[in-house]
């Protein structure tokens, strides 16, 4: 019988928990790290899942399951430095006699929202153009230090990828958080707002992608990096987009949802700035041409699908 593949997985919430059940499903064995004995026992629930206890600032926790697994995938957040140093010291720990490691980590299309023009859609085939953002844009810290590690030779024979999602949308399937962010905190602003703000100049533009489709492109590169037999020569990125949109068509549904509910008493409102903190207007734009190569279809990827899981995040929204 084959060896099972196991993965330790980092973050365990809306694209993490997806993920694990997507995992799951492929017939991988995955260890969860988990902040605190209850979430492990929800999370233990699931058969093939064991779970080690600790936050993302428990360096000798990662070290450990780093090195007594295969495949590292970070989905807890873009921006924890002190966790992606303690998978890369783990990295460069392993055995030169040891099986080459998988380390995926998420990182995000918000750094393209210091992109010098509006106009540039950047791709996943052009890495130098990537680098050319400045070193302060968001996530960039993380995602440089992983570079340069790589780059280094600090990693051991570990095969590296940052992925790259932009806006998700659409209801998950993990076991305990099952949406996103972006979209029901707008959702939730309006209500207590009665009043639905547009964000950011009117033309500007973001890609977004559903969990479901999301799932399936870590586990398409997950396993093009199983079997590559190297680090990849082209570049560490990897976007996960299905299309764009402007920030205003979107927020103009939203205002039709919540009007017609009489969620919202008042007409739209403008601001010529994005959302504090947030990916709201924003313009991010990318094209995911590496994973298509790669063999990853997207399924039922249409404007029309992401307006109708709005519909349904507003629901989970008004169940809180």
């Amino acid at each position: 019988m084959a060896e099972q593949k196991r993965v330790f997985l980092l973050g365990t919430g809306y694209i993490g928990g997806s993920l694990l059940q997507g995992l799951l499903n492929e017939g991988y064995a995955v260890t969860a790290l988990s902040r605190s004995p209850d979430k492990a026992r929800e999370l233990e629930k699931l058969q093939g899942v064991t779970t080690v206890i600790g936050s993302l600032d428990s360096e000798e926790v990662i070290v450990k399951a780093v090195l007594e697994h295969d495949i590292i995938i970070h989905a807890a957040t873009a921006d924890d430095l002190p966790s992606v140093k303690a998978i890369l010291k783990g990295l460069s720990q392993r055995a030169e006699s040891a099986s080459p490691a998988v380390y995926i980590h998420t990182s995000g299309t918000g750094e393209l929202a210091a992109a010098p023009s509006p106009d540039i859609v950047y791709s996943d085939k052009n890495p130098e153009l990537i680098d050319q953002l400045p070193d302060s844009a968001w996530h960039r810290d993380v995602d440089l230090f992983i570079k340069q590690s790589v780059e280094g030779g600090k990693v051991g024979k570990a095969k590296v990828a940052i992925l790259l999602p932009p806006v998700i949308y659409g209801i998950g399937n993990g076991p305990l958080n099952k949406l996103s962010i972006d979209i029901p905190e707008w959702l939730r602003q309006s209500i207590k707002a009665g009043q639905v703000t547009l964000y950011g100049p009117e033309s500007y533009l973001f890609n977004s992608i559903h969990i479901k489709n999301l799932v399936p492109a870590y586990l398409n590169l997950l396993s093009s990096l199983r079997a590559a037999g190297s680090q990849p020569s082209d570049g560490i990125y990897y976007f996960a987009e299905t299309g764009e949109q402007t920030w205003k068509s979107i927020g103009l549904h939203l205002h039709k949802l919540l009007s017609a509910r009489g969620l919202v008493n008042k007409e739209p409102k403008s601001v010529p700035h994005p959302a504090e903190g947030m990916s709201l207007g924003n313009n991010t734009r990318c094209k995911a041409e590496r994973l298509a190569e790669l063999g990853w279809k997207p399924q039922g990827a249409t404007t029309q699908t992401f307006l109708e899981a709005i519909e349904e995040e507003l629901e989970a929204v008004l169940k809180e």
